[in-house]
């Protein structure tokens, strides 16, 4: 059987979403070949310095929660630095072997053949297995009766503090009137429905009271700060609705959630074919949501 994997090593600076937004990618190139994927343990995840957790514990939470790890031993193991025709030649050469082989890809394989992937990825939901396997332990607080959106709000910590306008981050790029624009937006598409907001974000309280105050009877802005990532990814991929920040830990949720997406035009990253686009006024047409 071949296998393909990819680096899970956070080398004390990458968070999850910088490494795992490869694993998704490879995944869907792997159902995509229709040959097996594999994940070693993630390690040296950055991100646990303000989260009073160890390094190693943070790391094994990951591995815990995203459930694609594995065990398993090889016979044979390659790195691959080849085309996708090579790949393919290999797999044809050797889709008879009676022998475990791992082939390890980098980032540049994988960008080069996921990214124009997208589409079939979610056409497909090959990642539906991912998703529903997560091993998330708590009670969602997520209301089905509800209709429940999340928008992630990127934010200063200690080990992320843009120093660029591109990234848009909260309260220092952009403030709460753009969001405000979002929400009246939302507000008048949904207006028959019950609707609850949960911004994903760090930060104090007092920060995003402009936010909560937009709150009506039938519109309800509820605060998600300073919760583990794990809380946050796992309610950012089971959203109706989900409003992404420039990051790629927005992103990996996008790529988890089949749901709609409102992300910026002008967002680094592709996008899945039922986005909604966010201009730089924060604004987008109503229209592109579905009911």
């Amino acid at each position: 059987m071949i296998y393909l994997k990819t680096n899970s090593d956070g080398f004390d600076s990458e968070g999850i979403g910088s490494v795992i937004q490869w694993h998704l990618l490879l995944y869907g190139i792997c159902k995509d070949l229709d040959i097996n994927f594999f994940s070693d343990k993630f390690v040296n995840i950055s991100h646990y310095q303000y989260n009073n957790i160890s390094k190693e514990e943070w790391s094994n939470d990951y591995t815990n929660f995203f459930n694609i790890h594995k065990p398993q031993k090889f016979d044979i193991e390659y790195d691959f630095d080849g085309t996708i025709e090579d790949l393919n030649e290999f797999i044809r050469e050797n889709k008879d072997v009676e022998k475990n082989i791992c082939i390890e890809v980098d980032k540049k394989f994988i960008v080069d053949n996921g990214f124009s992937l997208l589409n079939e990825i979610f056409y497909n939901d090959y990642l539906k297995d991912i998703r529903e396997n997560l091993n998330y332990q708590k009670e969602t607080y997520f209301d089905p009766t509800k209709y429940n959106i999340s928008i992630h709000l990127r934010s200063l910590n200690n080990c992320d503090v843009p120093t660029y306008p591109s990234m848009e981050t909260y309260h220092v790029y952009k403030n709460a009137n753009d969001i405000e624009n979002i929400f009246n937006i939302l507000k008048e598409k949904y207006y028959d429905k019950e609707v609850f907001v949960y911004i994903h974000s760090q930060g104090d309280e007092k920060d995003f009271q402009d936010l909560v105050e937009c709150s009506t009877n039938k519109f309800q802005v509820i605060l998600k700060l300073n919760e583990h990532p794990i809380d946050d990814i796992y309610h950012m991929t089971n959203s109706d609705l989900f409003i992404m920040s420039k990051s790629s830990y927005s992103w990996i949720c996008h790529l988890l959630n089949p749901n709609q997406t409102i992300v910026r035009d002008d967002f680094y990253q592709p996008t899945y074919p039922n986005r909604v686009l966010l201009d730089s006024n924060y604004k987008f047409n109503p229209d592109d949501l579905k009911l």
